[in-house]
C-alpha cells in the first residue's frame, strides 16, 4: 500500500484548489521553456489609500493591482505585471470573489473569515497604465464587520491581497530584470492583510 501511494505522489500533485493533478513531465516544462513562459505562483499586495467607501451601503470602490511593478519577487526578480496580467484578474473577479481574512495555503477558508465579495471589476487607464479596479461588498459578519470601520480610518494600514497563478518569463523592463507576469489564469484568494 506505501509504495502504491509513493507512486502516486510521484506522479501526481495538488493545485491550488487541493485537487490531485497529473504532474507535469521533464518534456512538457522543457518545452514551456523553450518559450520562455513558466507557469507560477502570482501575488500582489496594495493599500487601501485609494479606495472610497459608502457607509450608507457598506461598500467600497478600491484598486486591486495597477500594471508594472510589483512590491513581489520571483527567484530574486522584482515582478512586472503586464496589461494583460491586469485585464485577467479583472476578468476573474467579475465571477464574484470571497474575499478572506489574511492568507492561507487552505483552499477551503472558514466562513468566520469570510469578510466581503467583490460584486463587479472594471479596467480603468491611469497615466497610460492599466488598473484593476473593484466594487467590494462588506459582510455583516460579527467575526469581521470591524474591518469596514478599521479599514475606512485607517486606509494606509489595511491591505487588498491576491494569490494565483498564471505564467512568467524572465526578461527586462526598462533595462532592469524582471519576472514578467504575462498573464493570471486563477486566482485563489482575494483577502485582507495588515499592511506593514
Amino acid at each position: 500500500r506505501q509504495a502504491a501511494w509513493g507512486n502516486v505522489k510521484n506522479e501526481y500533485e495538488k493545485d491550488e484548489e487541493g485537487n490531485w493533478v497529473k504532474k507535469k513531465t521533464k518534456e512538457e516544462l522543457e518545452s514551456k521553456s523553450e518559450n520562455n513562459l513558466v507557469e507560477g505562483e502570482v501575488n500582489s499586495s496594495s493599500k487601501l489609500s485609494e479606495a472610497t467607501f459608502d457607509d450608507s451601503s457598506k461598500t467600497a470602490e478600491v484598486t486591486i493591482i495597477r500594471e508594472g511593478w510589483s512590491l513581489n519577487y520571483t527567484d530574486g526578480k522584482q515582478r512586472f505585471y503586464s496589461p494583460k496580467a491586469i485585464q485577467n484578474v479583472s476578468e476573474l473577479l467579475n465571477s464574484s470573489k470571497k474575499m478572506y481574512m489574511n492568507h492561507s495555503k487552505t483552499p477551503n477558508r472558514d466562513m468566520k473569515e469570510w469578510t466581503a465579495t467583490c460584486t463587479e471589476s472594471w479596467l480603468v487607464e491611469d497615466s497610460g497604465k492599466k488598473v484593476a479596479k473593484a466594487k467590494i461588498d462588506f459582510t455583516d459578519n460579527p467575526n469581521t464587520n470591524w474591518l469596514y470601520e478599521t479599514a475606512k480610518r485607517h486606509p494606509s494600514e489595511v491591505g487588498l491581497s491576491i494569490d494565483g497563478r498564471g505564467e512568467l518569463k524572465v526578461g527586462k523592463i526598462a533595462g532592469k530584470d524582471a519576472a514578467i507576469v504575462e498573464s493570471v489564469t486563477s486566482l485563489s484568494l482575494v483577502g485582507y492583510r495588515d499592511w506593514e
